[in-house]
Formats: structure tokens, sequence, C-alpha cells
């Protein structure tokens, strides 16, 4: 059951990396390359490799710092407000991401990635390999809804 729990979070991984970095050939190139804001590394990463140079992926979290007592700067409210998106793993994880959230634009979405997963105890749900390949699947989700011109040929 676990190496089946394994082997799913791989096929989800991977199907959503190659949804969303095999363009339509031809395709408009949208009027400006979206600005995304992330919380920290792992939802950066994660964001980073789906877009490649197709979008502006910032991280808010600076390196080395910790990601349950950090402090955003005044410049973290104003990337914020012209982010198309707002990506972080979790209020749990992140206390200081739900102000954040709340005050970001209205026109910038936000994808709170753990909220999918409730009551699992450890706000580390990237650990988990299954949950790892939600993680990308919700990120490609946000991702073609901002950018539908980018989606896959392979929806046709």
């Amino acid at each position: 059951m676990k190496k089946l729990s394994i082997l799913l979070g791989l096929l989800l991984l991977t199907a959503a990396v190659y949804l969303f970095t095999h363009r339509t050939p031809g395709a408009a190139p949208s009027a400006h390359k979206l600005r995304l804001v992330t919380s920290g590394y792992v939802p950066y990463t994660l964001t980073k490799q789906l877009t490649g140079d197709s979008a502006e992926v910032l991280m808010l979290l600076p390196p080395g710092a910790e990601p349950h007592a950090f402090e955003p700067t005044p410049g973290a409210l104003v990337a914020l407000n012209q982010a198309d998106a707002f990506i972080y793993i979790s209020d749990e994880l992140e206390p200081w991401a739900a102000d954040l959230a709340r005050a970001a634009g209205p026109d910038t979405r936000v994808l709170q990635l753990a909220k999918s997963f409730p009551d699992t105890g450890d706000p580390h749900v990237w650990m988990d390999l299954q949950k790892a390949g939600l993680l990308v699947y919700q990120i490609s989700a946000l991702l073609s809804e901002l950018a539908p011109e980018q989606r896959s040929v392979t929806d046709k």
C-alpha cells in the first residue's frame, strides 16, 4: 500500500509538471508575466519548477530565516499587492502568512496549499510524497486559471 501511495504521488507530480511545462504551440503570449509571491522555499521551488521563465516568482522568506517566526517587511506587502497570486503552505507553519493573505490586494489570488489536508498534525505536508504531488497539482491548477493560454495541448 505504501508503494502504491509513493507511485501515485510520483505520477501526480510528473503529470502536473508535464501539463504546465508543455505549452500549446502558437499560443499567444500573455500581456504580462505572471507575478507570483511565495512564502518560503517549498512553495517557491514547486512554483518555479512549474513556471520556468514564464513567470516572475518571488520568495518572501530570506535564506536561513525561521518560517514560524518570520516578520514580513513593508516591501513584502507592496510585492504582495502587485502580485497575481500569493502561495503559502499553511497558517500553522507560517502564522504571519495569514495576515499577509488578508492584506493582499483585491486582484491577488491566495492559495493556502495545506488547506486541503485537514488535521494532519504536522505542518510539513510536503514531506509526504503523495501530498507533495497534490501541492504541485494545486499550484498547477492555479497557474492554469491565471494563464489559460499556457495550458497544455494534452487538454484537447
